[in-house]
């Protein structure tokens, strides 16, 4: 009963927008504000696919690719010079951002369909050549173990987090689907998705799977957008700097 798909629509896109709060909420790490939303730059960027799960209609699951872009990668405020090195690299970078669920969905595996909707997209879609993520210490061995992503820079504080502790993470895609072949190939790692057996090569290079749906382009959001979704998160375009407003297509 759920799908997995880039927003199509401002309204999906705030939905998905309000979870990430109520979960940075949750989890400690932000406060519910009056909107239910905070405005990010970054979310309304051209380079940007925002991934929804979906369940009779309504979005109960979201993750983000943010590209780099003339405004960096959101990992910046803390992780500067691993991200400059990861761009001096020469390589097309995105960041993996904003995985929220309801709690309601928590342990159905929605965080994985998510990510295989948003892997493929970065691979065959959008030609991303490493992946990088910011992730709490504890968290990381997931991305490690399983992702194999790699650390590429020590543990910091995430000042707008309420100084959550942030470890930066990479992982190259060129490389990722030989790695995974390599690694699932044992009879003894497989799992079983809508009634299927498959391994995690299988899961995320191989298999197609219909609820996950992903279009010829991502949404693009107008200036009419960008500004709509200002006013209902409580921010004028006024405070933005002329790099923000030259980034949205603002001026």
């Amino acid at each position: 009963g759920f799908s997995f798909r880039p927003v199509q629509n401002l309204f999906e896109l705030e939905q998905a927008l309000r979870l990430v709060n109520e979960s940075y909420a949750r989890r400690g790490i932000g406060t519910v504000c009056r909107a239910g939303m905070r405005f990010s730059p970054f979310h309304l960027l051209p380079g940007t696919t925002t991934f929804v799960a979906l369940k009779d209609g309504r979005v109960v699951g979201t993750v983000s690719l943010i590209e780099d872009s003339a405004l960096g990668l959101p990992l910046e405020d803390v992780h500067i010079n691993e991200a400059v090195l990861q761009r001096l690299g020469g390589v097309r970078v995105a960041e993996v951002g904003t995985l929220a669920v309801c709690s309601r969905y928590k342990g159905k595996g929605v965080p994985l369909m998510l990510y295989n909707a948003m892997f493929r997209w970065a691979i065959d879609h959008r030609k991303v050549s490493t992946l990088v993520i910011a992730v709490h210490p504890r968290a990381a061995s997931f991305y490690r173990n399983v992702l194999f992503f790699s650390p590429i820079g020590p543990v910091q504080a995430y000042t707008k987090l309420n100084n959550a502790l942030s470890l930066p993470l990479a992982v190259n895609l060129a490389r990722a689907r030989d790695v995974f072949a390599k690694a699932y190939s044992a009879p003894g790692l497989k799992f079983t998705v809508d009634q299927t057996c498959t391994d995690l090569f299988d899961f995320f290079c191989s298999r197609h799977y219909p609820h996950i749906q992903l279009p010829a382009a991502q949404a693009r959001w107008s200036a009419d957008d960008v500004l709509t979704h200002m006013a209902r998160c409580g921010t004028s375009p006024h405070h933005l700097s002329p790099r923000v407003r030259r980034a949205l297509q603002l001026d």
